[in-house]
């Protein structure tokens, strides 16, 4: 009779293997799908669809200095976001916004509603973006809802909460909770059919590799496999 001693020895690095691959997901798409990654066009765009429940592409590569345009397009039946970070966190079973944000500090983004309703949140300088159907965003009416808070300039507005049957134009079917106070960086919310642009320049200080992803429903959205890889190269 043979000693099972090797072979749980086997499965044991096998299964430690595992875990560091997922621990480590992130650097692991990268390292085998970088030759397959997104890159933008002549003019700095590039398109990203938001399905249920994935990115396409999933890894995309821009360079320090380069003028990007993100094109983001819900083209599911859910509500989706888009945010980007460091490396998200997974705390009490729940995936937690990347940090630190990918767009703090960029005081030159542009973020416009192409079409549908969305709704960006977070970026610097936000009282001056373009918000598409949301007219009346700065003094803290947005898209017809009158805040009882005026909006800063970061997009602070105390604490929102949507849902308890309230399904009108620009709201999540399903419902959605948000409190701004504990949003994790810059952050754009669309609707099914909404198409963002999010502009800016690439600096030289975030060369390295990123996570993009979606943290709808207490990171569901993530762990579902909304998620990707943002390359930034010297």
């Amino acid at each position: 009779m043979r000693r099972p001693g090797p072979i749980l020895a086997l499965l044991a690095v096998i299964f430690i293997g595992l875990l560091l691959a997922i621990f480590y997901a992130e650097a692991v798409v990268a390292a085998f799908r970088q030759p397959f990654a997104a890159r933008p066009g002549p003019d700095g765009e590039v398109t990203i669809l938001l399905d249920d429940f994935r990115f396409s592409p999933s890894v995309i590569r821009v360079k320090a200095g380069q003028r990007v345009r993100l094109r983001l397009r819900n083209v599911g039946r859910h509500t989706h976001e888009f945010m980007v970070g460091r490396a998200a966190r997974l705390e009490d079973d729940i995936w937690e916004p990347p940090a630190p944000d990918f767009f703090e500090g960029l005081a030159d983004v542009r973020v416009e509603v192409v079409r549908g309703s969305a709704m960006p949140m977070g970026f610097e300088g936000m009282e001056e973006m373009e918000m598409g159907g949301m007219e009346g965003m700065k003094g803290g009416e947005m898209g017809g809802m009158k805040g009882e808070e005026p909006m800063g300039k970061e997009g602070e507005m105390g604490g929102m909460e949507m849902g308890e049957g309230m399904t009108g134009p620009g709201i999540h079917a399903e419902g959605m909770v948000m409190e701004m106070d504990d949003l994790h960086g810059s952050m754009v919310m669309l609707d099914p059919m909404a198409e963002v642009i999010i502009e800016f320049t690439v600096p030289p200080d975030k060369v390295g590799t990123w996570v993009f992803g979606c943290f709808q429903e207490e990171g569901l959205h993530f762990d579902g496999g909304m998620r990707g890889i943002l390359i930034v190269e010297p």
